[in-house]
């Protein structure tokens, strides 16, 4: 997951923009759990994103002789995916932001994956948005990320500017210093 979240954020133009060395070890009664990426936003928010691989149920349904079998590994996916969402709540990753974080992403690295999930509880979704978790696969995180870059290329542009204003706000006194001297020599 986490090699795949280096990718989606490169292909997003936004490696400079993404922490992926973070130390945001949280309290004990977690378990010591960190992000494996955060996503700066202009105006110092950010967007923790965890990574989450639940293969193996998945596998057990795809390679299940038996449709009950199939079934019961995929209500197990669910389930998996789940407690992930209950277990990002209990991290509360906003809490450790600067200025908080809206929600939190979680990233399931295959699409098959969630739209299995998906289609044995439709509902979890609704489920997830309702405790502040989006989740994600690599097309919708890779979305996501592009309209972050875009907010970051406002954000340049707006500096830009004023420090263009600043520019001709100085050009213009000094040439107005310069013509007042000029003037005065006669």
């Amino acid at each position: 997951g986490e090699i795949s979240l280096k990718n989606i954020a490169e292909a997003a133009g936004m490696l400079q923009h993404c922490d992926f060395d973070i130390q945001m070890t949280l309290e004990a009664g977690v378990g010591g759990a960190r992000a494996d990426m955060l996503v700066t936003l202009p105006g110092g928010g950010m967007i923790p994103v965890d990574a989450k691989a639940p293969l193996t149920s998945y596998i057990k349904a795809q390679e299940a002789k038996d449709p009950e079998e199939a079934k019961k590994a995929l209500k197990q996916l669910t389930k998996d995916v789940k407690k992930h969402i209950d277990d990002l709540v209990q991290r509360d990753y906003a809490q450790y932001a600067e200025r908080g974080a809206d929600f939190t992403v979680m990233y399931i690295p295959s699409e098959p994956v969630l739209a299995a999930t998906f289609e044995a509880a439709p509902k979890l979704q609704e489920y997830a948005f309702a405790k502040r978790i989006l989740i994600t696969t690599p097309v919708t995180l890779l979305a996501l990320l592009r309209t972050v870059a875009v907010y970051w290329r406002h954000e340049a542009i707006m500096d830009n500017a004023s420090e263009i204003a600043e520019n001709a706000q100085e050009l213009y006194s000094r040439v107005t210093t310069f013509a007042e001297h000029l003037a005065s020599m006669g």
